[in-house]
């Protein structure tokens, strides 16, 4: 199961700011809706930390986890980025598109592109405009993340 989380692709975004135990939730109710009594999660970057949570706090729901570019703990340079990426955001969503092709893939990828491949980022600020808040919010709920303490239940709990 990989729902999306509030503020990004067709989920209903409720507005407000978004909290870890928030996008769990968000997470466990989707699942429900579905039907299912155990499933699979998956995530990338935010969707990963959610998703981790997820199977830290809800063993007994969680079958299996995937976990792509997420992290444990927003560090200095983290919570830095996502407060740039929260400004970009709400102001400039064409440099925030910019950004994030820049932060969100490794230099071996971005020395393959050519001119036009960085040219077409502007795709990406069409996708962008339609989530600028829920983006924003994400951003600040990604600066907020620190999974440490429950780590230690995800290992062997799905």
């Amino acid at each position: 199961m990989a729902p999306d989380l509030p503020g990004s692709g067709g989920t209903r975004d409720p507005g407000g700011p978004l909290t870890l135990h928030d996008l769990v939730a968000h997470v466990v109710a989707a699942a429900r809706d579905a039907g299912l009594d155990r499933f699979h999660v998956v995530g990338h970057s935010l969707g990963a930390v959610a998703a981790t949570a997820t199977a830290a706090l809800h063993p007994d729901l969680v079958n299996s986890l995937t976990a792509h570019a997420g992290w444990a703990r927003s560090d200095p340079q983290l919570v830095f980025q996502f407060a740039l990426w929260q400004h970009l955001a709400r102001t400039d969503p064409a440099a925030m598109a910019r950004m994030m092709l820049l932060t969100a893939m490794g230099k071996e990828a971005l020395r393959a592109y050519d001119r036009t491949t960085f040219e077409q980022v502007a795709a990406l600020t069409e996708l962008l405009d339609g989530a600028r808040d829920g983006l924003a919010r994400q951003s600040a709920a990604g600066a907020d993340v620190d999974l440490t303490g429950l780590l230690p239940h995800v290992t062997g709990s799905c």
